[in-house]
């Protein structure tokens, strides 16, 4: 019975001992990525490497009920001491493609579950300082987010994710809007889509270069625009927001809006127009503005300095 008590306490500490060297080879990291479906909703395709170092995998996925996150060729230098406090920490994440599409509900769910829900839980806990996207796709219901290269800085925990900085090059916003019938004698009111995060999102520091915005048939570009926002489900809260145009001027802006219904919102701006769309009066002048109520039924306030 003695010898069969040793015999199980060496069998435990080699396979504890097995376990821990896993991440340090390339057959041990294939192991521990075949393990990952059962304990998260994850797809892993391995392509090279071992997690405690330089690795690459084809493709991940994160796929719940609500999201889909799918990133491709994946490069990954990993921090292994971070492991055994249940976290991914990159020196440098390099990713090919990232694409992450957020579901629409049913109308069933529409109802039972309001703007303004409790965010999702994220199953897994990352810090990147480096990391470099070469494209993005984001698709919700009303609109979507494409860019090509970027470069920032991010972190994610089971409250949601956070951008500390981010360079990104280019970008194209569209949001589809459905005015109502206009062939029809009554008026309809402007239809928004509700634009919410299933997840907390917040972005300490932005630059877009030469962004572009759609909305429609509406297309708008644009030289530069900084930001940073915290957004959860619907509603946003815009700490700041600067936008350089050569056509229109430059513009900042602080507030809130709630991204569903009719859009309410209360905003202060700041924009200095270009010579080119003002009065002679108004060149080299700033004008002030305050927004509040809904999209459709704005109160303006307006000041000149």
């Amino acid at each position: 019975m003695k010898r069969l008590a040793q015999g199980i306490v060496l069998l435990l500490v080699l396979l504890l001992g097995l376990l821990a060297a896993a991440p340090f080879t390339a057959s041990g990291t294939r192991l521990l990525l075949a393990l990952l479906p059962s304990f998260a909703p994850l797809q892993v395709e391995y392509h090279s490497g071992r997690l405690a170092g330089q690795l690459r995998l084809q493709e991940l996925v994160l796929a719940t009920e609500d999201f889909e996150l799918r990133l491709t060729d994946l490069r990954t230098e990993l921090e292994p001491a971070c492991l055994w406090q249940s976290r991914f920490c990159f020196g440098q994440l390099d990713l090919g493609n990232l694409s992450f599409e957020v579901f629409a509900g049913g109308e069933e769910d529409a109802v039972a579950e309001p703007t303004g829900s409790e965010p999702l839980l994220l199953p897994v806990s990352v810090l990147a300082p480096v990391v470099r996207i070469e494209a993005l796709q984001v698709h919700w219901p009303g609109g979507s987010w494409q860019q090509q290269r970027a470069s920032l800085a991010v972190q994610l925990n089971d409250s949601g994710i956070v951008v500390d900085e981010a360079l990104i090059a280019g970008g194209l916003l569209s949001l589809d809007v459905d005015p109502g019938d206009a062939a029809n004698a009554d008026p309809q009111p402007l239809v928004l889509p509700e634009v919410a995060l299933p997840l907390s999102l917040v972005v300490e520091s932005l630059e877009l270069q030469a962004p572009r915005l759609r909305v429609g048939e509406f297309e708008q570009g644009l030289e530069r625009l900084s930001l940073g926002l915290r957004w959860q489900g619907a509603g946003l809260a815009l700490a700041s927001l600067e936008v350089d145009s050569v056509e229109w001027g430059t513009l900042n802006a602080v507030g809130d809006l709630h991204l569903a219904g009719a859009w309410p919102m209360a905003l202060q701006l700041e924009a200095s127009p270009a010579n080119a769309i003002v009065p002679a009066a108004f060149h080299g002048r700033s004008l002030q503005l305050r927004l509040e109520g809904q999209a459709d039924a704005l109160a303006v306030a307006l000041s000149v300095a």
